[in-house]
């Protein structure tokens, strides 16, 4: 409310008409602390069973309900009394359906891999191997293609979660994972050499 009296007081009324709608629009979406709580507790047990029988993993069931509130609470879909039960149940299951789907797409990857370099090396040169992938993420790479490679490959976020996360597009995250990986294919091969 100060903003408003600072806007009027300072001759400029169409700032504090657009501050006072932007916060009445806040007002209207019902999405003020103690609605969203409410919708969180009244719903949480239900999305929580939905996601616990399709992840049949308690902890990744959780993460997921999550993660769905998350979404809501950034994104802030129009949602009714009427639509808002729907609204989770999809969402959440959607998102379950997802995470299933890409654990699946990084297990087949990381098995390619596996297969293909790490399984042939006895111990000494997986450690050997490790310490130089470590040494090279942090000379090669710089902090944003860090960043991205942590939070796609380390937290299993997609492409669009880590663009979110990062304020950046995904065609951006696409592009560090790519350069990225390409500069550390080449670091270790010129070490090999």
């Amino acid at each position: 409310m100060t903003a408003v009296l600072f806007y009027f007081l300072h001759g400029r009324v169409f700032e504090a008409i657009i501050w006072v709608f932007f916060n009445w629009m806040k007002i209207l979406q019902g999405y003020d602390e103690r609605t969203f709580e409410r919708m969180f507790k009244d719903n949480y047990r239900l999305l929580y069973c939905l996601a616990f029988s399709i992840l049949e993993d308690p902890d990744l069931a959780k993460d997921a309900v999550q993660q769905v509130f998350a979404r809501i609470w950034q994104n802030k879909p129009d949602l009714t009394p009427e639509n808002t039960k729907g609204y989770l149940l999809a969402a959440t299951k959607n998102l379950c359906v997802n995470m299933i789907r890409d654990k699946a797409r990084r297990k087949n990857h990381d098995k390619h891999i596996r297969e293909s370099l790490y399984d042939n090396l006895d111990r000494s040169q997986k450690e050997e191997l490790m310490v130089e992938l470590y040494k090279a993420i942090s000379s090669e790479l710089t902090e944003q293609d860090q960043r991205v490679i942590f939070l796609h490959y380390d937290m299993d976020l997609t492409y669009k979660e880590t663009a979110k996360t990062l304020g950046i597009s995904p065609s951006a995250v696409n592009k560090h994972i790519t350069n990225s990986l390409e500069k550390l294919r080449k670091t270790l091969k010129d070490k090999e050499q």
